[in-house]
């Protein structure tokens, strides 16, 4: 099971403890979203990052969102050519939670290349201004790996690479 999964599993239990407010959240959820399809940052503006929470928070709660909207502002970034790490696993989440299947040719494959230029000497993943891969960074590849329908990723070299980020006590 895929960590969006298991996410999406535990978040699934929110409209039991939600009760009569869960359409409150779903409207809510669905503002984040705006006309063009992009999930809106705190001051409002257009973000894939964002957009991920927004449409995690709708599937959670079984709401729809306006996908063919959401799949043409997702096309708007290509392969990710032009984005940080945390954007382009953003990309790869985003195409997951919308369709899988809808992506564009090839996409899946150019987006994983443009992932592993991210990987660090130490087998760990982090942004462009890091020479070390850091527990947040392998999240997001793992992450985006999975997403991407990739399960046959090879995990010892992140693992290896969150070893001096043990604390300890034995806390990462």
């Amino acid at each position: 099971m895929s960590l969006r999964l298991q996410l999406l599993q535990v978040a699934r239990l929110a409209p039991r403890l939600l009760g009569d407010s869960t359409e409150l959240v779903r409207q809510f959820f669905r503002s984040q979203i705006s006309p063009a399809g992009a999930g809106l940052d705190r001051s409002g503006r257009p973000d894939l990052y964002y957009t991920v929470f927004a449409l995690a928070g709708l599937q959670a709660l079984d709401g729809e969102a306006a996908y063919p909207t959401v799949e043409n502002y997702l096309r708007s970034h290509g392969n990710g050519a032009t984005l940080d790490f945390v954007h382009l696993c953003a990309l790869a989440r985003c195409w997951a939670i919308v369709d899988f299947k809808a992506m564009p040719p090839g996409f899946s494959e150019n987006l994983l290349q443009r992932i592993e230029s991210f990987r660090k000497p130490d087998g760990g993943y982090g942004d462009a201004s890091s020479q070390h891969g850091t527990a947040y960074g392998a999240m997001l590849a793992v992450g985006a790996y999975q997403d991407l329908g990739q399960t046959a990723f090879d995990f010892w070299p992140v693992i290896q690479s969150l070893k001096p980020l043990e604390s300890i006590d034995g806390a990462w």
